[in-house]
């Protein structure tokens, strides 16, 4: 029930600021081109996180999953890359909330393992907004 609440919370909150008006000359470009360069360029991909980032931590147990206090941080950071390993292994969803969000859902073929990641267009273009690492899916 928080969890859906918190998702709500983010997509309203998400929606409001992308409601103002924004200066196109800052953005990213495309969200496909963002997407392609935050997984190949480590200082491009720090530099569009919201640190401290809201999320869940890999593996967590129900407390870390539901007190909503968890928060990654960037000196802890480890690069996201995508392989082609987690490509053959793994499905990956998006969903397109407006112009400004986006959510992308990993999922292991097996159905079991799967991660979560919230991407807003702010002011500075695409940045990753939320990051839920792989966890057990019930």
């Amino acid at each position: 029930m928080r969890y859906t609440f918190s998702l709500l919370f983010t997509v309203l909150i998400v929606g409001l600021l992308a409601c103002g008006t924004r200066d196109k000359s800052q953005d990213d470009g495309s969200f496909e081109e963002f997407y392609k360069r935050f997984h190949e360029d480590t200082a491009f991909q720090k530099s569009h996180v919201t640190f401290p980032l809201e999320g869940i931590p890999a593996f967590a147990d129900s407390t870390q999953m539901y007190n909503g206090t968890f928060r990654w941080q960037e000196d802890t950071w480890v690069f996201h890359r995508m392989t082609d390993s987690l490509q053959q292994h793994f499905d990956r969803e998006f969903i397109s909330l407006g112009d400004d969000l986006i959510i992308e859902h990993l999922t292991h073929k097996s159905g079991k393992i799967g991660m979560e990641r919230r991407f807003a267009r702010l002011g500075d273009g695409w940045n990753l907004i939320y990051y839920a690492g792989m966890n057990y899916i019930k």
